[in-house]
C-alpha cells in the first residue's frame, strides 16, 4: 500500500520533542513501532512483534542487554529508542568549521551567510540579501525549535487531504503546518519535503523562491516577510546565491554518522 508521507531522517531525533512530521507523537518508543503496527505499513500486532524475536540469536541479545531477560515487545520498544538516540551527526565540514578546523570554500561561506539571514531590502545602500532557512531550520542542529509547537511551519504547500499539524490540535491555524527538520546530511536524504515531492535540492530552493509558496494562505510569516527586493512577490534569490546555499547544505554532511 502506498503512503502519503516520506519517511524522515532519524538523524539527531534525540533532541527532538515532537515526533513525525504532524507532531502526534513525543515519545521515542512510540515513533519506532508506529510503523510496525499500522495497516498500510507493516501491519503487525504487538504479539506478531514479539514473536518475530523468539529466535536463539534474539534471545542471547536480550539476555545479554537485559539481565537475562526473554524477548519482549516493551523490551523490544526500549531498545530500538536507546540506538536510535545514539544516531547523533556532529562530525560535517560545518561542525569541524565551527571549532576552527576546517576553512569553508568562498561558495560555502557565501551560502552560510545567505543560509542564516533574514532578507531585508530596506538595508541602506544596497539591502540585506538572505535565503532565510535560519528564520526555522536554526542554530547547528539545523532542525525547528523544540518549544512547544514552535517548530512546526507551513512552508507554502497546502495539500487538501492532509493538513499535517491540524489533523493532532484541531486547530485551523496549524493548518499545513508540519514539523521543521534537521536539514543535517540533507544532500544524502532524497527526495525531499513531507511527501517526498522533490527530488533534488535544486528544486527545494526553487519552491523556496516562487511567488506561490511566498503567497500561499497558510504560508508561514517569516516566509512571506521574507523578500530581496523592494515590492518583490517571492524571495528574489539569483540562480548564483541558490548555487551557494546549496554549497553550504552539503558542508551538512557527516559521512562518520551512525559508524559502528
Amino acid at each position: 500500500m502506498q503512503g502519503t508521507r516520506q519517511s524522515m531522517a532519524l538523524v539527531n531525533l534525540a533532541y527532538q520533542r515532537h515526533l513525525f512530521w504532524d507532531g502526534r507523537s513525543t515519545q521515542m518508543e512510540e515513533m519506532l513501532t508506529h510503523p510496525m503496527e499500522r495497516a498500510d505499513e507493516m501491519g503487525l500486532t504487538p504479539t506478531q512483534i514479539e514473536g518475530k524475536l523468539q529466535t536463539d540469536a534474539y534471545k542471547q541479545l536480550f539476555a545479554n542487554a537485559f539481565k537475562g531477560s526473554k524477548p519482549s515487545y516493551a523490551l523490544a520498544r526500549k531498545a530500538l529508542s536507546q540506538y536510535v538516540r545514539t544516531l547523533v551527526s556532529a562530525n560535517s565540514k560545518y561542525d569541524k568549521y565551527l571549532a576552527g578546523a576546517y576553512q569553508p570554500t568562498a561558495e560555502e561561506l557565501a551560502g552560510m551567510r545567505l543560509f542564516f539571514t533574514h532578507p531585508d531590502p530596506t538595508v541602506r545602500p544596497a539591502g540585506l540579501r538572505g535565503a532565510n532557512c535560519g528564520d526555522c531550520h536554526m542554530s547547528i542542529t539545523t532542525a525547528g525549535r523544540t518549544q512547544g509547537l514552535a517548530g512546526f511551519a507551513n512552508n507554502g504547500f497546502l495539500n487538501p487531504t492532509d493538513f499535517g499539524l491540524e489533523r493532532v490540535t484541531r486547530d485551523t491555524n496549524d493548518r499545513g503546518k508540519f514539523r521543521i527538520p534537521s536539514l543535517r546530511n540533507i544532500a544524502l536524504t532524497a527526495p525531499y519535503m513531507h511527501n517526498g515531492r522533490f527530488g533534488t535540492l535544486e528544486e527545494v530552493l526553487d519552491h523556496y523562491n516562487s511567488p506561490e509558496a511566498f503567497n500561499g494562505r497558510y504560508t508561514d510569516f517569516l516566509m512571506k516577510t521574507a523578500k530581496n527586493n523592494r515590492g518583490g512577490t517571492s524571495l528574489g534569490l539569483t540562480d548564483q546565491e541558490k548555487r551557494q546555499v546549496i554549497a553550504f547544505l552539503h558542508m551538512l554532511t557527516d559521512t562518520t554518522h551512525a559508524k559502528p
